[in-house]
C-alpha cells in the first residue's frame, strides 16, 4: 500500500477544510464588526456574540493551519516501515476476524481516506484513546481496544 498517497489524501482533506474555516472566520469578522451586528439596546448582545463566533473560527484557522504543518513535516518519512506503531506508521488491526486499517497521524484524526481497493483507512492521532494502546506496539502484537474488544496488530507498514 503506498502511504504516500494516502498522505497527500490527508494532506488535501485538511487542506479544503482550512480554506472552508479561513472563509468562515473572515465572514464572521466582517459581521462582527458590520453596523448591523452593533447593539440596539443595553440587551442586544448580537454584537458580542458574533466577535465570540469571530474568535472561535480564528481559532479553528490557527488548528489548522498547525495541523497542515505537522503533516507536511512528517510527510517526507511516510514511506519508512517501522518495527512498531508510531506516527506515520500504517496499522491493520485484526478484531475478532474483521480487519481494521489505521494511518497514525500528528494531527487530523478521524478523516476517512481511501485505501486499495476502496478499503476504509481511518485517521488517528497518537494522543487519541486507539493511539493510545497502538503506539509503541509490535507487529503481531495482542492488545484491548477502547471498546474492550480483544486485537491483534496484523502489520505495520
Amino acid at each position: 500500500m503506498n502511504k504516500s498517497e494516502l498522505w497527500d489524501q490527508l494532506i488535501a482533506c485538511i487542506s479544503s477544510e482550512l480554506e472552508q474555516a479561513e472563509t468562515a472566520a473572515r465572514d464572521a469578522a466582517d459581521y462582527a464588526t458590520d453596523d448591523e451586528a452593533k447593539a440596539k439596546s443595553k440587551w442586544d448582545t448580537q454584537g458580542l456574540e458574533a466577535s465570540y463566533l469571530a474568535a472561535g473560527q480564528a481559532k479553528k484557522v490557527g488548528e489548522l493551519r498547525e495541523a497542515v504543518g505537522k503533516i507536511h513535516a512528517l510527510a517526507t518519512q511516510v514511506q519508512q516501515s517501522h518495527s512498531s506503531v508510531r506516527e506515520g506508521s500504517l496499522v491493520t488491526v485484526d478484531l475478532s476476524g474483521e480487519t481494521s486499517t489505521y494511518l497514525v497521524v500528528p494531527a487530523g484524526g478521524g478523516v476517512v481516506l481511501e485505501g486499495p481497493e476502496g478499503v476504509e483507512i481511518w485517521t488517528i492521532t497518537p494522543p487519541s484513546p486507539l493511539g493510545q494502546r497502538l503506539i509503541g506496539k509490535a507487529n503481531h502484537a495482542s492488545l484491548t481496544m477502547p471498546n474492550h474488544t480483544p486485537a491483534k496488530i496484523i502489520s505495520i507498514i
